[in-house]
Parts: structure tokens; sequence; C-alpha cells
């Protein structure tokens, strides 16, 4: 009878392990990104470099989802987050909602624009297309913000480098496919 419960926990045990490491998957510390399919090839949310910047913390699932909430005075709806910090000595933050459809990923940007132009804390709204996507730029904080729809995603940069541009233009590149690149 000991021998039998014993090895029910054990199978408990391991079933616990299974579940939390699909659930929450981790590696080093660092929630483990998580790959998003698009159009027969498939991308992760967050490169391991942006130009010479390196990504020294992350986060997927309910955590950047939570974390991606928090920052936002209004309720919305997203299915899946990613955000990241990367480093060279100067800083990238980026943060990635996973919408779940391309209108929803609009209504969402629809509403940051709205309520960018009343903030306190951005100034100087303005857009510019980049390799073929309407981008949203404003200042604050000591950076550069940069916001975007691309496709199911809203994705939003920040950075305190003086290059900002060339950063957006590099992870916009990491992004699209490389057929459509070479359209552009």
């Amino acid at each position: 009878m000991k021998k039998r419960r014993l090895v029910n926990i054990v199978v408990l045990i391991v079933f616990i392990f299974i579940i939390l490491t699909v659930v929450f998957p981790r590696y080093g510390g660092y929630v483990v990104v998580h790959e998003i399919n698009e159009t027969s090839e498939t991308y992760e949310a967050l490169p391991r470099m942006i130009l010479d910047f390196k990504l020294i913390q992350k986060q997927t699932g309910r955590e950047a989802v939570a974390e991606i909430k928090r920052l936002h005075p209004k309720e919305f709806e997203i299915e899946n987050a990613f955000t990241g910090v990367y480093s060279n000595g100067s800083k990238i933050y980026i943060w990635v909602s996973v919408s779940g459809s391309e209108e929803r990923a609009q209504e969402l940007l629809d509403l940051m624009n709205r309520d960018i132009v009343n903030s306190e804390i951005f100034s100087n709204p303005r857009a510019e297309m980049i390799m073929g996507y309407m981008v949203y730029r404003v200042d604050g904080m000591d950076m550069d913000h940069y916001y975007y729809r691309y496709n199911e995603m809203v994705i939003w940069i920040a950075t305190d480098d003086e290059n900002s541009m060339e950063i957006v233009r590099d992870y916009m590149s990491y992004l699209k496919p490389k057929w459509q690149q070479e359209i552009l």
C-alpha cells in the first residue's frame, strides 16, 4: 500500500511538473519566447539582437499581457503578448500585443492614437510611412517612442539611443518576410 501511494505521489509530481513547464516555460530565469506563425514562415516576436543591442530580458504570455495592460488606462482584449529589453549601454524596450485579428489590432491602435492626444506623458505626435507601414511616433520620458500595427500585432518600441529610426527599421526588417522587404 505504501509503495502504491508513493507511485501515485511521484506520478502526480511529474504531472504537475509537465503542466508547469508547458504553461510557464522558463529558461535561465527568463520566459521562453513563443513563436508566432505567419504565412508559411515562422517568426519570433523578439529577436536576440537588434543592431548591436542584446536581448537581456523578456516576457511572454500572461506575464507580458499583464505588463502591457498595466501600462494602458483603458481595458482592451489581447490574446498574447511579448515584452523585451535590449541593451548596448543604451536601451530599447519593445512591447508586442497579439490581438487575434487585424481588425482588433487596428481598434487597439486607434484607441492608442486617441489616448496619446490627451497624454501628459507623451508629446509631439506624428506619423510617417516606414517600410510600407504607417508608424506613429511620440516623445516622452527622455526617449523616442514608435508604434504601429503589423498584421494582428501592435508593436511599441521605445529607446533612448540617438539612432532610433535605424533601430525601428532593423526590428521591422526582422519581422517582415524577406519577399516583402524586396518589394519595398
